[in-house]
């Protein structure tokens, strides 16, 4: 690996006299650009480091006409007191990482111009752009379709009490996403096409994004909550409704004067009440109207019974079949664990290890997976019906409680076969404070010993007999006995 520097000219990236020491940079190298203007129209080496650095004396630019970032490159834009530009012409590509740290408004600039025969400008994002503590604008400069399409990540975040933000003022298409962290912005001045998912990032506070062509505006957004702001422009008389999709998506209509000014797609778990609209005043007969929410990220407890380690974690947004769930969970160790949902219709999955698993309220799945589990269902004013999944497969002796199992549950044993397997039922069993029928299963048929068990607490002999309906089959190759309780 070397230390390149240019030597301050405006010539082309390959002239070897132009760095020093002398010659062109190559794969693994780190070259400076603190003055001057290089210009590259290919691909930069592999693996190389490329400093653009503004100071209060200087403003370097690099001009890049057709040429490609590699995925194992990166571009790094800082400095302060002056501008550091970049000048996108015809098919210029990013696959590598570009991250801006230059913190002064129009100290980290990328012009989107014509191709020098005139044609329109793709600036193509396949990698990641990162703004860090910085201020990044991307320009339109461009008279014909120039236009940034979007198919990595493009992020904006601070990391202390500087502001962190990004311009993009050209349409944006691709199928990319936008992430927002804390105390930063993206705005966007043009189009933004159905293939792009703007993200206000977990765990962040104060994130804005800023639509200027709000009417334009398709992305998906995701994420949205109480410490967040979606600035619209002046809004007269504004109002705003939200209809529902499905469990986690939903269409957020906002109108002004009863005209419709933005159609949002969401991404989460809302109703209209959870919106609000926030006009600001800003003097010389000019206003701004914010777009607000009222939801806050829900917070699982878990316990790690192994460690003792213990705390509140996000949920992911439910992204399975199941059409009713909304939230959920799965516990990726070995370790045994305790999980409780705050939030009603979730799916939680435990690990290997002996697990207890406990809903909110709603409908929900719980999958203890394998082991001996505990396995709560869902109480209190909103309670649908609850599934249940308890593995006997894999050789290992399991024992299962069901709590709450009601009218309209069902619990789905693994590895039981029909015909061989074997399924009494037997009155007050369990752990204590839990007992209940138990269903006791030699899942490799009679005289094979006991190896899966399932207790229904609260629930006696009589009336499970009375009450369950069962029913076999297979799916995925495997095979299960399946519990309702119907009656």
């Amino acid at each position: 690996m070397a230390v390149k520097v240019w030597n301050g000219s405006s010539d082309v990236f390959e002239n070897a006299a132009a760095w020093g020491p002398t010659g062109v940079p190559v794969v693994g190298d780190i070259a400076t650009i603190a003055a001057g203007i290089v210009t590259e129209s290919s691909a930069f080496p592999d693996s190389l480091t490329l400093l653009l650095n503004a100071s209060s004396s200087s403003s370097p630019r690099l001009a890049l006409s057709g040429a490609t970032l590699p995925a194992a490159s990166r571009l790094e834009i800082s400095g302060a007191g002056s501008s550091a530009a970049v000048q996108v012409q015809g098919q210029v590509s990013n696959l590598g990482t570009i991250t801006v740290t230059s913190s002064a408004p129009g100290s980290a600039t990328f012009l989107v111009r014509d191709a020098a025969d005139g044609s329109a400008t793709t600036f193509a994002n396949a990698g990641t752009i990162a703004v860090t503590d910085g201020i990044a604008q991307i320009l339109d400069f461009g008279g014909n379709a120039t236009k940034m399409t979007n198919n990595g990540v493009l992020s904006v975040a601070s990391t202390g009490a500087t502001a962190s933000s990004a311009f993009v003022g050209l349409p944006t298409d691709g199928t990319g996403s936008v992430v927002i962290g804390t105390n930063s912005l993206a705005e966007f001045a043009a189009s933004v096409g159905a293939g792009q998912t703007v993200t206000f990032q977990p765990g962040s506070t104060s994130g804005a994004l800023k639509l200027d062509a709000a009417g334009t505006f398709q992305a998906t957004v995701k994420g949205f909550l109480s410490t967040d702001q979606i600035a619209l422009g002046a809004v007269a008389a504004p109002s705003v409704t939200y209809t529902s999709t499905s469990a986690t998506t939903g269409v957020l209509q906002v109108a002004g004067n009863g005209t419709a000014v933005a159609s949002l797609n969401m991404q989460g778990v809302y109703s209209t009440a959870d919106f609000g609209l926030v006009t600001t005043d800003l003097g010389n007969g000019q206003s701004s109207t914010a777009l607000t929410t009222t939801a806050t990220a829900p917070a699982f407890g878990y316990t790690d019974t192994t460690t003792s380690a213990a705390g509140a974690v996000t949920p992911d947004l439910y992204s399975g079949p199941v059409n009713y769930l909304q939230y959920q969970y799965i516990w990726g160790s070995t370790d045994n664990v305790a999980i409780s949902a705050n939030r009603n219709n979730a799916f939680l999955h435990g690990g290997t290890g002996d697990d207890a698993l406990a809903a909110n309220g709603g409908s929900n799945v719980l999958d203890g997976g394998a082991g001996s589990n505990f396995l709560v269902g869902g109480t209190g004013a909103v309670s649908g019906t609850d599934t249940f999944f308890v593995d006997g497969r894999g050789g290992a002796v399991t024992w299962s409680s069901i709590v709450n199992f009601h009218h309209g549950d069902a619990v789905t044993l693994f590895g039981f076969t029909s015909g061989v397997s074997t399924q009494p039922l037997t009155d007050n069993e369990g752990a204590a404070g839990y007992t209940g029928a138990t269903i006791h299963s030699e899942l490799g048929g009679a005289g094979t010993g006991i190896n899966a068990s399932i207790t229904f607490a609260g629930i006696s002999a009589a009336d499970a007999q009375a009450k369950f309906t069962y029913s076999v089959g297979v799916t995925n190759g495997a095979n299960y006995l399946q519990i309702a309780c119907t009656g």
